[in-house]
């Protein structure tokens, strides 16, 4: 019995962890896409450099 609770708990750890690596990657994708839209648009906001 020991050995099937060990197995489920370091499947539900893996999946977890997978789950947890793959939208990391997606929001830091995202992040990547609307850094540069955001930034040109701060510059812009401030107007021309003195």
């Amino acid at each position: 019995m020991g050995s099937w609770t060990f197995a489920i708990a370091a499947s539900m750890f893996l999946v977890l962890l997978g789950l947890v690596t793959h939208w990391s990657l997606v929001v830091l994708g995202a992040a990547l896409l609307v850094w540069p839209v955001l930034s040109e648009l701060i510059r812009r906001r401030r107007g021309p450099p003195a």
